[in-house]
């Protein structure tokens, strides 16, 4: 059987076929901001939220129709109001067609 992971992240690694969801992000920890990768099998409508380590939303990154391929979206550590939040882990969740992936970051101050 073929291994078609990234032996670092565990997730399929990119360009294989039919694979939605991230492919990392750089730097983190991160402060101020972080850069968000990932890659969608196909176009079709991409939602990218923050989340804190309670579950709490915290803003979408991203609402809307999104191309094939490879992409990314930065976040700036802020909330949807505009406020900077406080230090910790935050989890970036990203749902496209039927794919879902969450990624761990972690905001350093």
């Amino acid at each position: 059987m073929q291994n078609n992971s990234d032996p670092l992240t565990s997730a399929p690694a990119a360009g294989v076929p039919g694979y939605s969801g991230f492919l990392g992000a750089a730097p983190n920890p991160f402060n101020p901001s972080v850069r968000l990768d990932f890659t969608l099998a196909s176009a079709g409508e991409l939602v990218l939220s923050v989340f804190d380590c309670s579950g709490r939303w915290i803003r979408d990154l991203y609402r809307g129709p999104a191309a094939q391929g490879a992409g990314n979206i930065e976040w700036d550590g802020r909330d949807s109001a505009g406020r900077q939040v406080a230090g910790g882990v935050y989890l970036a969740r990203l749902a496209a067609g039927e794919s879902v992936d969450v990624l761990k970051l972690v905001l350093l101050k």
